[in-house]
């Protein structure tokens, strides 16, 4: 069994590999992720009882959410922690950081 931090951790190393459609740039750099819970772990069954990733996206009209939303279960889903849950937040905007608009020229 994992502890926690490795969970979270691999569950980011694999969501690296979802671009964001328009940007062409992964959905964790872009700092869409905006947190991971971790339920109990079952013994009987090696899963957790859940996982929840809660989510943003660029913008609330985003036309790619529900490809980008299949990819981010489908990603997580292939680790076999357990079923994985995503929530969208936009309860704050999205701002891109300093170092991604200077990367995007912006």
């Amino acid at each position: 069994m994992l502890e926690e931090k490795e969970i979270k951790q691999k569950i980011l190393e694999i969501l690296k590999g979802i671009p964001d459609p328009e940007l062409g740039i992964d959905i964790v750099s872009l700092g869409l992720i905006k947190k991971i819970e971790i339920g109990e772990y079952l013994e009987e069954f090696k899963v957790y009882d859940f996982i929840k990733i809660t989510m943003t996206l660029t913008s609330v009209m985003c036309p790619f959410a529900d490809k980008i939303i299949e990819d981010v279960e489908l990603k997580a889903n292939s680790l076999n922690f357990g079923e994985i849950q995503v929530d969208l937040d936009f309860s704050e905007p999205w701002e891109p950081s300093e170092e991604l608009r200077m990367q995007l020229g912006i």
